[in-house]
This record gives C-alpha cells, structure tokens and sequence, in this order.
C-alpha cells in the first residue's frame, strides 16, 4: 500500500485544501488519490460525499492528521446537480434532469417533460374533501 510522506503545503492547508485526482476506489470511496505527482492514502472522507471512480477530481486537506477528502469536483459534463430554496413560505427542489424519489419498492419519478410516474407494490389516495383525476383520456384497468 502507498503511504504519505508529507502532506501538500501548510499554505494549501490554509487555503481550503489541495486539489486531487482519485486514483483507487472501493466501494465508491477512495482509497488513493494524487497530487502534483504525490500519491496520498485517504483516511477519511465527508459524508454525503457521492460515490467516486478513478479519475474524479476532489478537495483533500489534513484534519487532526488525517487525509480527509472534503468535496467532489463537478465535471463539466455532468448535469447541474439540483437546487433547493426557500421562498418564506415553502421548499422548492428544482432540476434540470429526471428527480426520483426512491424508498424499498415505492418510487415516484418527475420527468422534465411533465410527466410524472408513480410505482408500488399498493398505492392510495385519501382525501378529506374532493379527490379529482383530470385527464384528456383516463384509463382505469
């Protein structure tokens, strides 16, 4: 296994940290990532982190010692992830892609064309007042 001799720069430290490429993976976690020629054994990272592959761009800094990968790096290929903003009144989670929401067997999909899908294993409504289903053609079995 690779091992660190010295962490970039105390300056870098300073700065926010140093930017890196990951080099190994496992499991969607780095294991080792280079900088300027240097390959560093990660001991930590974030969470929240999205899963990585070889070749991602990330933030690595030295906390309390450790190499603690901080942020991912967007590729310029990748979708903008999603936003979300309160207005005062309510959360508003907006994307340019497909969002899906995904819990065992239940998922509901929005689509940017408008369509919306819902799947499950039994799915209800319950409504106190009225229940509407508006539609240019409803199909019903």
């Amino acid at each position: 296994m690779h091992k660190v001799k010295n962490f970039p720069t105390t300056q870098n430290l300073l700065t926010g940290g140093v930017i890196a490429d990951v080099i190994e993976v496992h499991d969607g976690c780095a294991t080792l990532v280079r900088h300027d020629g240097t390959d560093l054994v990660v001991d930590i990272s974030v969470q929240g982190l999205p899963a990585l592959c070889p070749d991602d761009r990330v933030v690595v800094q030295q906390i309390s010692g450790l190499v603690c990968i901080t942020h991912k790096l967007r590729n310029p290929t990748e979708p903008q992830p999603p936003t979300m903003q309160f207005d005062g009144t309510q959360w508003c989670l907006s994307s340019e892609q497909s969002l899906s929401f995904k819990v065992g067997k239940a998922q509901l999909t929005l689509q940017p064309s408008g369509d919306i899908e819902i799947e499950g294993v039994d799915i209800s409504t319950d409504a106190q007042g009225i229940n509407r289903i508006l539609g240019t053609r409803i199909e019903l079995n």
